[in-house]
């Protein structure tokens, strides 16, 4: 297959582009991990800067609260609070212990890890490198071996340009959990109720309590807004007929909305502040919302998996934002300049095509009317 030709989402396919823009197609400069990162980087600005993977998520969400965190546990339906669990207790998708690794640097071999404490994990940990020469960090995404914690399939090493292969150093890899820990009690009745509501959870939802033991939470039980939310562009409230809420700047909607923190009713304004979704008023009922979203793709971790970015034009920049990353991993920063460069003017290509579907550019439309 000819480089350049679409292919899809699918990694081998940019990994073949990436290497033909860096003349790297014998793997001299770069491994496939590196550009495995690059890559998978590359797809979430392309996702974020051309608005490709945009979807309506519906979810219902509580009265009388006003701030809901992306990823955040909102709610919890029919929980039995742990028999004989001790207080306080925490909602969390990552969990488990602390897990230890070594990493393979044989010459001539790819990085690959060996998990010595894999610990308990219920969502891909973040992942920290540590040891000479330089402190790296990464994520891991998707199993290596059985040894492996459940949730862990591979751990992929940020700007290693050889340093551990080639210098002789087996840094210890520690797999600390992703997200802030939401919080639960008692309500007096033996259910749980959430407190607060963490962000960054992901996945299935564990309780564990003040004693670090875990209990499952039946998947239909949390509500969660979903963590991979990368902005918000409407929200849509549904009270019987559809409103469409007034996108405000926070500061815009702080003074308009909240000078009356016990006022509820029908929300018609909302705001992003961080990575919170804020309701104005504060809903008097328990509706359903339609959110106009922006997805972060999920990474790529095999060269045949098939990703989620659809537009072929919107994947056409990938390998020159990957190019990019790679070039100025080596301190090339005129030739990576060049490469940005080529990745913005395709983007903007790609952002023109949907400029037809955005009615207020074209206000003499017949259809606004």
């Amino acid at each position: 297959m000819s480089n350049y030709t679409d292919n899809g989402d699918v990694l081998w396919a940019y990994l073949l582009d990436t290497r033909t823009l860096l003349h790297d197609a014998s793997g001299d400069y770069f491994t496939d991990t590196q550009l495995v990162n690059f890559v998978n980087q590359a797809r979430v600005h392309t996702a974020v800067d051309t608005g490709c993977l945009r979807t309506r998520e519906t979810i219902v969400l509580p009265a009388g609260i006003e701030q809901f965190n992306i990823g955040g546990v909102i709610s919890l339906t029919g929980v039995a609070t742990p028999s004989g669990g001790t207080p306080p207790y925490s909602l969390v998708s990552g969990g488990g212990a602390v897990a230890v690794a070594n990493v393979d640097n044989s010459p001539g071999t790819s990085l690959s890890v060996g998990v010595v404490d894999g610990g308990t994990y219920y969502q891909p940990p973040l992942v920290t490198f540590d040891g000479a020469p330089v402190p790296l960090s990464a994520t891991a995404t998707a199993v290596l071996s059985s040894t492996l914690p459940s949730a862990v399939t591979q751990v992929v090493v940020n700007q290693d340009a050889g340093l551990y292969a080639s210098g002789g150093v087996t840094p210890n890899v520690i797999f600390t959990p992703a997200g802030t820990a939401g919080t639960a009690q008692d309500n007096g009745s033996g259910q749980l109720e959430v407190v607060t509501q963490g962000s960054g959870q992901v996945g299935g939802i564990v309780i564990q309590d003040a004693a670090g033991v875990i209990t499952s939470v039946p998947a239909s039980s949390a509500l969660i807004l979903d963590a991979r939310i990368a902005s918000i562009d409407q929200v849509t409230c549904n009270v019987g007929y559809r409103i469409a809420l007034k996108s405000m700047a926070y500061s815009d909607f702080n003074v308009a909305y909240r000078g009356q923190p016990n006022y509820q009713a029908w929300p018609n304004a909302f705001a992003i502040y961080g990575n919170s979704l804020f309701l104005g008023p504060v809903p008097s009922n328990a509706y359903t919302y339609e959110l106009d979203c922006i997805l972060y793709p999920l990474p790529l971790t095999s060269v045949g998996q098939m990703g989620q970015i659809a537009d072929r034009m919107c994947r056409q920049p990938v390998p020159y934002y990957a190019a990019y990353l790679a070039r100025l991993s080596q301190g090339e920063a005129d030739q990576a300049s060049q490469f940005l460069q080529l990745y913005e003017r395709m983007t903007a290509m790609a952002v023109n095509r949907f400029t037809t579907r955005l009615s207020t550019l074209w206000p003499d439309n017949e259809n606004l009317y």
